[in-house]
């Protein structure tokens, strides 16, 4: 009888096993009936099915749950922005927010171009307007700066080439005359000089002569003084306060081209927020709508969205790929390069080719336990129509390929206490033998220990499970029974 508290399991359900199997090599294993060996021909063995332990090739592979994902997801989100406006000195500031007017249904396939979501713009319209008016304002403002900075260099060329030498002109003639009339003065008070010697003018004539040749003399010194006081010092002065002007007027008009620059910067912004307004796809994908699950945000028509605010993801269809989840204990196996097979449940029947494009270097925590994967990224050489994210898929990735080792079918693999075992038919019984496996694909375990080629091993023990504890030598109770009948 079986011991209480003893348990028996079979296959690739029990624990202690590879986590997950992959596609192994078809390997068909003759199932053999075993010879009666009772008087009158009723054998114990009779009814079981039995395998022969064989050599083969077994491609071990490691099985994984994961999903269909895109390697290129766009995340969208509301790209209105908060801006201030100033109408006549008066600041006022809006927008960073809006209502949703319409938006394409979750999941709609869509082209690069189309429309997502319409948000209301009427805010952004109305700002718009009025920093035209602005700008407006600006270009006056802006011309009447370029014309004051024409004016103030035209003055410095017209005083440099017109004023300047009209003076100089001027003064020099004052000069020139000064010392004409200084010289004639000069000459007449020579001859009244001579002529009062002669007694032909009197005393009095000679002193106006005096009189007029010092006053000639003065006018000239004058005269020269002018001269010299416009060229060292006037013509400075009035070139700097020229070029002061010139200065001045160049500041205003930078003043302007920075004031009329920034006021058509707001007013290309503005236009792109009333374009922001209506969402567009950057690409060609499938739109999925962002939830926020913490403030329970839904994507509708009247929900209000706010600056950057997640409002779509986009994946590009036209470079899927699959994400596997590799349990900790069996990532280390996988490397990139690595063939692959993926099964999508939704598209039943389709076996998709591709390989191991990277793996995660950190793990990720389940969320209801604390078992530890490592996100695979699995490239698919081929995208079959209906290929969409989100879809539930297993892969399977060839880790490695053992050549020429004993195998037996996973049926014919038990446990017990923690001891991989199965039983073995030879001759007129069943011996139950602890064995030793190394890698499993889905349907042969490798044999390491405990068992030849040759062999014949019975599959599904389990339904067999009275049957065979009566019958195995290891039982104590049935061992004499065993060795009475070996003496008949």
């Amino acid at each position: 009888m079986r011991q209480p508290g003893k348990r028996w399991s079979f296959g690739l359900a029990s624990a202690g096993v590879v986590v997950v199997l992959a596609l192994a090599t078809a390997v068909t294993l003759p199932r053999l009936k075993s010879k009666s060996w009772f008087s009158g021909g009723q054998s114990p063995l009779e009814g079981l099915d039995t395998a022969v332990v064989q050599r083969a090739d077994l491609s071990v592979t490691l099985t994984s749950g994961g999903r269909i994902d895109s390697s290129e997801r766009t995340k969208i989100e509301c790209e209105l922005e908060r801006l201030d406006v100033s109408v006549k000195g008066q600041g006022s500031s809006g927008g960073g927010a809006s209502t949703i007017l319409s938006v394409i249904p979750d999941g709609t396939k869509v082209k690069k171009g189309d429309i997502l979501c319409d948000l209301d713009s009427s805010e952004y319209v109305e700002m718009l307007r009025q920093q035209r008016m602005t700008v407006t304002r600006s270009l006056s403002d802006h011309r009447q700066a370029e014309l004051d900075l024409e004016v103030a260099r035209m003055a410095v060329d017209e005083f440099k080439k017109g004023t300047l030498v009209e003076s100089l002109k001027e003064l020099a003639g004052v000069v020139a005359l000064g010392e004409a009339s200084q010289e004639r003065m000069s000459d007449r008070l020579t001859w009244a000089r001579r002529m009062l010697e002669k007694g032909y003018i009197p005393v009095s004539q000679l002193s106006t002569e005096e009189f007029n040749e010092r006053k000639a003399a003065l006018q000239l010194e004058k005269s020269r003084l002018d001269h010299d006081v416009f060229q060292r010092f006037t013509v400075p002065r009035v070139l700097k306060s020229l070029e002061a002007g010139v200065y001045k007027a160049e500041v205003l008009m930078n003043v302007q081209i920075q004031r009329l620059k920034r006021n058509i910067e707001r007013q290309e912004m503005l236009e792109r927020q009333v374009e922001n307004c209506t969402m567009r796809a950057p690409h060609d994908g499938l739109v999925i709508y962002f939830y926020d699950h913490e403030r329970q945000v839904r994507i509708e028509e009247g929900t209000v969205v706010r600056q950057h605010q997640d409002m779509f993801y986009l994946p590009n269809l036209k470079k899927m790929q699959a994400m596997a989840l590799v349990h900790e204990s069996v990532a280390k196996n996988v490397k990139p390069g690595m063939p692959a097979v993926v099964r999508v449940e939704g598209l039943p029947g389709q076996v998709l080719k591709g390989h191991v494009k990277s793996i995660a270097q950190l793990p990720t925590t389940n969320s209801f336990n604390e078992v530890r994967y490592f996100y695979t990224e699995v490239t698919l050489d081929t995208l079959p129509e209906g290929l969409l994210p989100g879809m539930t898929a297993q892969v399977e990735i060839a880790t490695e390929t053992r050549l020429d080792v004993l195998s037996i079918p996973t049926e014919a693999l038990g446990y017990e206490a923690g001891r991989e075992i199965c039983y073995v038919a030879h001759d007129d019984q069943v011996e139950r033998r602890e064995i030793k496996v190394g890698q499993a694909t889905r349907g042969l375990f490798e044999v390491v220990e405990g068992l030849a080629e040759g062999g014949r091993v019975v599959l599904n023990p389990a339904q067999f499970d009275t049957e065979l504890e009566t019958i195995s030598p290891f039982n104590p109770d049935v061992e004499s029974r065993w060795n009475g009948a070996d003496a008949e």
